[in-house]
């Protein structure tokens, strides 16, 4: 038996009694509830339909989540009690074992205060427990005191923590004293101060990673094995996130944090925290900051001598049952939540699982700015290879600093200035690094102009979504450098670039005057001149948007396929005036950048469509051309990527329906099959078939496609697209209604036709603000709007005569406002 207490979201208090087992289950539905085991009130389970964690005597037994918020929890996000339960007290003796205060029976029985009647969502269940337990020699008592606080409409409940100890001596046996978490998921991924960790699958004997750095995140996600092993993608629906608020102790020396993964965890797969209390000193040094052996290592022969000590912990804890972290994520989304899903998962799963960044990653007493194309698992696709920006970290940076959050938008900028600082004298980029060294050539061998391109447009969306103009303003030098390279290949006369290999599929063979390139400098140079007028340089600002249209111009003179070859796509190359030939394998990828940059008349676009949408493989995102590119055509004969989907592909050719209006074509063919292989499967293949299924020869857990994801919902779907020198608001569907909330790190959009809100970070000061242009579509035509600012900076303010504005006759607003992540615009129908 158990008495269970409800709290109905916006109703009066209820109370009722329901029979059940000695460990309190969950009870089903959307209410806030406390339930108590009624044979000896030692369990307590909280639940509030998104979120049910089940208390003992000794900490948390389980905890398990529902998504949708309607109380149909899936299975529990630790391990089971008899494995360690989700969190505890414990501490490890000499001889290698485990006192846990979750099996001692020790300490009092949680209590709970309900919320008063009638409830809100500002109403908490606050539950109290001392997790106990007895270890020594002498049997010393160790505690804590827990408070678990969950919110009505929260996806993550909070834990405070605040304990001490005496000074305990070595002769009691005691190794160490610490609080341990056990996570169900697979991949871990820890954000210290020093760098971004990941592992899935470790192997026996090296799954500890302790360091004495600040954590400030950790959380897993995931089931084991997967295509590395022969099985299929594991999508494990299961997540926990420790999101760290405040962490202190009276002994700095003892202040150390350990993350667990693989075969050495208890339960024998899955992750896991340790964090520290007392005994720090026991750790072998020669182990922190890798993954290594760690406290598995032979015994200790004598006890740790522990110092007298207080500390205190509060943390948020997300607890999920899809493969997303969600410590940040609100409880009303204002999205379906597929679209959350595939963001979050498309984000936090593998490129974030992919960054490199922490001391000894790369290579050992160094942390290097590098990411790899995989997540660990625990060995890397294109094991030691790094930074490839041809364009494949374009795509998963772009991903990550669609995340809006601080933390992974500075890991982003470490690796974007790693490569930057080994630019040539000519401007060249690095193709990418092999361990620490870098190297200017593809795999292939090939010299690509991607690199160049890429990155540069990389650096500019870090500036675009962090606001950091301070930053762009003093990279700008470097930036250029890099910039020299591409203009070192552009023709005076032609005004196109002549170019030595592909820009994005390196083992394709393509030179001369190429539509790849040339239609990408077209947007690359629109770009950078929204940097250089951000940063006062106008005159060059218009240079480039002049050189950008005149090559824009020469591609359609020079590039667009004759009469006989059906007038509706540009060709591969062009060997210019004095050969005046061509190559011509009707490259999906040339003509989507190139559709994706506005370069063919509404006609030729129409035309172009027409041909890659009743042309190879259209039910794969995107297909890399018509004809094929076969050992003649390749690298080596390298044909690998010549009968095959990518990612990349894919991302111009969503880029395009938008600005064609194909919105249709972007759901049918682009963001539905990928986001639906990517909720089913979590972490995906490099490249897709021709049938739109994965590849399962190729590389596993990739970050292309996952990325490509994030991207179509965040900037396409949405269209929430912060600029360097404004905030586009466009979203793009075939939904009429249009009404939507989009809710991410720093940014955050509520839109409706009859209001939209905007709050967007305008500098690494998350107080800053700044007086932004916006450019607001799918609003009513013809239809004035107030605008109103909030916030409690003085900055935060219209200026006069700007209170209104009005949409055109196409439903476009635009008007000029300050915003920041703290400073709130509103436009509302007059």
């Amino acid at each position: 038996r158990s008495t269970m207490m409800s709290v109905t979201r916006g109703l009066a208090l209820l109370v009722s009694v329901q029979a059940v087992a000695a460990t309190v289950p969950c009870p089903s539905g959307s209410t806030l509830t406390v339930t108590t085991s009624d044979d000896d009130a030692s369990r307590v389970t909280l639940s509030n339909g998104y979120v049910c964690v089940q208390l003992a005597q000794g900490g948390i037994e389980a905890a398990s989540a529902d998504a949708t918020g309607e109380g149909n929890y899936g299975t529990n996000v630790g391990f089971d009690a008899s494995l360690g339960g989700v969190a505890g007290l414990e501490a490890q003796l000499v001889d290698g074992s485990i006192k846990s205060s979750l099996t001692s029976g020790l300490g009092p029985n949680p209590t709970v205060a309900a919320a008063a009647a009638p409830a809100t969502d500002d109403d908490a269940l606050v539950a109290t427990l001392s997790p106990t337990l007895a270890a020594g020699a002498s049997a010393i008592s160790f505690s804590e005191d827990w408070t678990v606080t969950l919110g009505a409409n929260d996806r993550s409940f909070t834990l405070d923590v605040a304990g001490s100890t005496e000074a305990v001596d070595s002769a009691e046996g005691i190794r160490c004293l610490r609080r341990n978490y056990g996570f169900g998921g697979a991949s871990v991924y820890a954000w210290w101060a020093g760098g971004h960790v990941q592992m899935k699958d470790q192997n026996e004997g090296l799954g500890y990673f302790a360091s004495t750095e600040q954590l400030y995140r950790v959380y897993a996600l995931g089931a084991t094995g997967g295509d590395v092993d022969d099985g299929p993608n594991r999508a494990g629906n299961t997540s926990i996130d420790l999101d760290i608020l405040d962490a202190s102790t009276t002994n700095d020396e003892e202040s150390l944090s350990v993350v667990l993964n693989g075969a050495d965890v208890t339960a024998g797969v899955g992750s896991g925290l340790q964090q520290v209390l007392a005994g720090a000193s026991a750790y072998p040094t020669d182990d922190l900051d890798h993954w290594a052996s760690g406290w598995s290592a032979a015994n200790a022969t004598t006890g740790t001598a522990l110092a007298a000590a207080s500390w205190s912990t509060t943390m948020r804890v997300g607890v999920n049952d899809r493969d997303f972290p969600t410590a940040r994520v609100a409880g009303d989304i204002g999205v379906p939540m597929d679209d959350l899903h595939g963001a979050m998962t498309g984000i936090y799963a593998s490129p974030v699982g992919c960054l490199n960044t922490h001391v000894n990653a790369v290579a050992d007493g160094e942390a290097v700015g590098q990411i790899a194309t995989t997540i660990a698992r625990p060995d890397y696709g294109y094991s030691g290879t790094y930074n490839y920006f041809d364009p494949d970290n374009f795509i998963s940076t772009s991903a990550m600093l669609y995340s809006y959050e601080p933390y992974i938008q500075a890991e982003v900028r470490k690796v974007l200035e790693r490569s930057g600082s080994f630019l040539l004298p000519t401007g060249q980029l690095p193709h990418h690094f092999e361990g620490t060294t870098p190297t200017y050539q593809a795999l292939s061998g090939e010299i690509q102009t991607g690199p160049n391109v890429f990155w540069v447009l990389s650096c500019f969306n870090y500036a675009k979504t962090s606001g950091d103009l301070e930053w762009l303003n003093g990279y700008m030098p470097t930036l250029r450098n890099a910039t020299n390279f591409l203009y070192d290949l552009i023709d005076d006369d032609l005004h196109l670039a002549l170019v030595p290999g592909s820009l994005m599929i390196d083992v394709f063979l393509r030179w001369n005057y190429t539509t790849d390139t040339n239609a990408m400098l077209v947007g690359f140079f629109r770009e950078f001149a929204k940097a250089e007028d951000a940063v006062g340089n106008t005159t060059g600002a218009s240079d480039l948007r002049t050189l950008s249209d005149t090559i824009a111009s020469a591609i359609n003179d020079h590039l667009w396929a004759k009469d006989d070859a059906g007038a509706d796509h540009y060709v591969t190359q062009w060997d210019g005036a004095e050969l005046n030939t061509y190559r011509d394998f009707v490259d999906y990828d040339a003509n989507l950048i190139a559709a994706a940059h506005g370069i063919p008349t509404e006609a030729n676009a129409s035309a172009l469509f027409k041909r890659i949408d009743g042309g190879r493989c259209r039910a794969a995102a995107t297909f890399v051309s018509e004809d094929y590119y076969g050992p003649d055509d390749t690298t080596d004969g390298n044909t690998g990527d010549s009968w095959c989907a990518m990612g990349r592909v894919g991302w111009f050719d969503a880029n395009a329906r938008k600005l064609y209006g194909d919105a249709s074509g972007f759901e049918t063919y682009l963001l539905e099959p990928l986001q639906t292989a990517l909720l089913e499967s979590t972490w995906l293949h490099e490249r897709f078939s021709c049938d739109g299924t994965q590849q399962l020869n190729r590389t596993a857990m990739y970050f292309e496609y996952p990325s490509i994801v994030a991207m179509y919902l965040s900037n396409i779907k949405y269209g929430v697209d912060i600029q360097i020198d404004g905030v586009t608001i466009s979203p793009f569907s075939t939904d009429a209604s249009n009404k939507f909330v989009w809710d991410m790190g720093t940014v955050h959009v509520a839109f409706s036709q009859q209001e939209v809100s905007v709050s967007v970070p305008r500098g690494v000061d998350e107080n800053a603000v700044r007086v932004t242009p916006f450019e607001i579509s799918s609003l009513l035509p013809n239809t004035m709007y107030q605008l109103s600012v909030q916030g409690e900076s003085a900055d935060c303010a219209l200026e006069a005569g700007t209170a209104k504005a009005t949409a055109d006759a196409a439903g476009v607003l635009t008007f000029a406002a300050p915003v920041g992540y703290r400073c709130t615009v509103t436009a509302t129908k007059a």
